[in-house]
């Protein structure tokens, strides 16, 4: 009896350790990934510097990667956070296209190169998303690199064209031409999508994204469609190349209990000031409370180091705006459009366009 017990234990030690090892094995990207890893550096593990522009980021890849894809696991893989990742393939339903969705363009898609589907993951449909990608590799590497299993690709189309992720709710990274930012957020260069050596505005293909330039035509209330009764008042001071910037929001939750005698506890106003720079700006965040209605006692104090907003005018009537505050662990990004479209013509006329 004492003999069988002991033989149990020491079974079901040796099954849970297995289970454990099994468990914590690491997950490559895909089955051939030690390929990947002599030029890009290990990806799940460790600090990450970038081999591109050696630029050092805050964690690993695999970490930081998450940001660009708001944390959400099945963007890449296929079915849990440890199992594998396909180039073209993942369980999401807002990020279906796992490494192509960011790295690739679906406009690049033609459906019958042959690809090693099989091996490499994915549906021999989508061969052709990651032709821009392919092409990187030729011009670094060598001529044959890729296209000599991958037959079939069409010409990547231009550097303007957004991959397929970047149109997701809970995507990060919003524009390929990195006129706001996001693509280039660990280093100076965001990604080359078509492959042509050129990257973000330096690239021809992203001339006019870079062309509008701010002028006070853009004075005006501006909303998103993500937040109603919500909203921003944005001032152009031209002779100073400044924009103040007056934000009307809520809490990120509703206070408990709600003790406000006038408004309501949950309204939040954050203002800021920033210089801009041809099509952007960036302004330092204050948070403004500890006052009283209509009155200087107690006197309202500002925190001027509440966090960081950054918006890219796409046109007169389109802007994309990045928030972040560290201390609260809140970022993110919104499209916000005018409220009317009355100085439309005002901005074009100042801007030439």
């Amino acid at each position: 009896m004492r003999k069988t017990y002991l033989g149990w234990r020491l079974s079901g030690t040796l099954l849970i350790t297995a289970m454990l090892m099994v468990v914590s094995m690491p997950s490559w990207g895909y089955p051939t990934y030690d390929g990947c890893e002599a030029c890009h550096g290990s990806f799940p593990e460790g600090a990450y510097t970038s081999l591109h522009d050696n630029t050092p980021w805050p964690g690993a890849m695999m970490g930081q990667h998450s940001f660009w894809v708001s944390s959400q696991c099945n963007a890449c893989h296929k079915s849990g956070p440890m199992t594998e990742v396909f180039l073209n393939q993942s369980d999401g339903i807002q990020f279906p296209n796992s490494c192509v969705g960011c790295h690739g363009r679906a406009e690049d898609v033609t459906g019958n190169c042959t690809g090693q589907a099989g091996n490499l993951g994915g549906a021999e449909v989508n061969c052709g998303a990651g032709s821009g990608l392919r092409q990187v590799h030729e011009l670094r590497i060598g001529a044959g690199t890729c296209t000599s299993c991958h037959t079939g690709d069409a010409a990547p189309v231009g550097e303007d064209i957004n991959p397929a992720n970047y149109a997701q709710a809970l995507s990060t990274v919003k524009n390929a031409c990195d006129s706001d930012g996001t693509e280039s957020k660990f280093g100076p260069d965001g990604l080359d999508n078509d492959g042509d050596g050129q990257r973000d505005a330096s690239d021809t293909d992203c001339g006019a994204s870079a062309a509008f330039v701010i002028n006070a035509g853009l004075n005006d209330a501006w909303v998103t469609d993500e937040a109603p009764f919500q909203g921003i008042f944005l001032t152009v001071f031209e002779n100073l190349k400044a924009i103040f910037l007056a934000w009307f929001t809520f809490d990120s939750m509703v206070p408990v209990p709600d003790t406000a005698t006038f408004g309501a506890s949950d309204q939040r106003w954050v203002t800021g000031l920033g210089i801009y720079d041809g099509d952007s700006v960036t302004i330092t965040a204050e948070l403004t409370s500890g006052g009283i209605f209509n009155g200087s006692d107690p006197m309202a104090t500002q925190n001027t180091s509440y966090g960081t907003i950054t918006i890219v005018f796409k046109s007169c009537s389109e802007a994309i705006l990045t928030y972040d505050f560290p201390s609260l662990g809140l970022s993110g990004q919104i499209t916000l459009g005018r409220v009317l479209p009355d100085n439309v013509a005002l901005c074009e006329s100042m801007s030439g366009g």
